[in-house]
């Protein structure tokens, strides 16, 4: 079942236009992708990340099972 909602959010990512996916291991294992430039720190001990949200298209965030999807308007970006 994960392999197929992976392969599921790989597809949308990839569909989007995006071919560079990026992937961030935090310290707890988890996986996080994007479609979208992310700066990855450590602040302590931890590993953090700011992801750039397009102003063109929408922003896919795969992270701690659950998928932010973020859509630009002329007033800014949404996220859900």
């Amino acid at each position: 079942m994960r392999v197929v909602f992976y392969g599921f959010i790989a597809g949308m990512i990839l569909f989007n236009g995006n071919l560079f996916a990026q992937s961030i291991w935090t310290e707890d294992g988890s996986l996080v992708i994007t479609d979208s430039e992310a700066d990855v720190y450590i602040e302590n001990g931890r590993v953090q990340y700011q992801v750039e949200v397009s102003e063109d298209e929408s922003t896919f965030i795969y992270g701690k099972n659950e998928l932010t999807v973020c859509m630009p308007t002329q007033d800014g970006s949404i996220c859900y």
